[in-house]
């Protein structure tokens, strides 16, 4: 399924040049690509889908970039892909193999980024532009 973030908007503010991306509204699809908090603010109780996160939650924990889902701007923004639950049951399980408290953040994204290219869980530009979008948040949050 093609992903439905638009193109990035960019803003100049005091002299900083903000990217906001433009985010499809509507309820979400399997496939698409957005924030975790357009997930949630998106998502239909029983469509089946969860939000995958290549820059993991445990990681951003780990870095003190949150506490829980959702409780801070980088937990909000951070990249998800829309999957079906058992293909994202399948992720997880890869996943656990994983130390994510223990990576480095673009080191975490680029294992994530792996793990959904060898479960073939999308097309593989949609995971590259996913894996771009986490590792550009995450030099954003000072890694």
């Amino acid at each position: 399924a093609a992903s439905l973030m638009l193109p990035a908007a960019r803003f100049a503010t005091f002299g900083r040049v903000v990217t906001v991306e433009r985010v499809a509204t509507g309820p979400i699809r399997a496939g698409e690509i957005t924030t975790y908090q357009s997930f949630v603010d998106r998502s239909v109780i029983g469509d089946g889908l969860e939000g995958h996160e290549l820059w993991q939650h445990a990681n951003l924990q780990a870095n003190g970039l949150a506490t829980s889902r959702l409780s801070t701007i980088a937990s909000q923004s951070n990249p998800v892909i829309a999957l079906e639950r058992s293909v994202h049951q399948q992720v997880n399980a890869a996943q656990r193999a994983l130390n994510a408290a223990g990576h480095a953040p673009i080191e975490n994204i680029n294992a994530n980024a792996q793990i959904l290219r060898n479960l073939n869980v999308a097309p593989t530009n949609d995971i590259a532009r996913l894996q771009q979008m986490a590792i550009k948040h995450a030099q954003t949050n000072g890694h």
